[in-house]
């Protein structure tokens, strides 16, 4: 058995000094001559979108950076509503987690509803903070909407009997700016 090893073990040193004898010859004005010389390639672009939204109003009422509140809250913007191309705000709905959309009425006529969380919330909306009359039954179209955020959970309660515990959305409207239009 140690002859084995041994006679291993001398067959692997010849094979590494061999290799080693062999890299040796190797010219270093050969791999010069060999190397090849690249153009200069530019990259030109732009920075993809981002739908990070950086504070929300839902929560607590305030504009607070979402890593400040403590509840469960997701927004989407308007980047990803446009990109989307959602033509109404149900559809943005369906991207969010813990929320599905139902629908009431049959025909023609149906109207969506948000569960979130498996709570359904009656048809109850909010626009900006405020419980919107005729809550969800009342289509709203995105042309006039900045963001939409969904407060998760029971915090929803915030804005007294919004019909649920699984959470409220709170479509935000779009703000006049300041900048003039031509």
């Amino acid at each position: 058995m140690g002859r084995i090893i041994s006679n291993t073990l001398a067959a692997l040193t010849a094979l590494v000094l061999s290799r080693a004898a062999c890299a040796q010859e190797f010219d270093a004005n050969d791999a010069a001559a060999s190397a090849t010389v690249l153009e200069r390639v530019e990259i030109h672009g732009k920075t993809p979108p981002t739908y990070i939204a950086p504070s929300a109003t839902t929560a607590t009422k305030t504009n607070t950076p979402i890593r400040d509140v403590p509840q469960s809250i997701e927004v989407r913007s308007a980047q990803l509503i446009k990109d989307l191309g959602s033509r109404r705000v149900d559809d943005v709905a369906k991207t969010v987690a813990g929320v599905q959309v139902n629908w009431l009425g049959n025909g023609g006529s149906q109207i969506p509803f948000l569960t979130m969380r498996g709570f359904s919330n009656n048809g109850v909306v909010l626009q900006d903070g405020y419980r919107r009359n005729g809550g969800f039954y009342s289509i709203l179209d995105d042309a006039n909407i900045e963001r939409v955020e969904f407060l998760k959970g029971p915090s929803s309660v915030l804005y007294g009997a919004t019909g649920s515990l699984g959470g409220a959305a709170n479509y935000v409207s779009k703000r006049p700016s300041e900048e003039r239009m031509a």
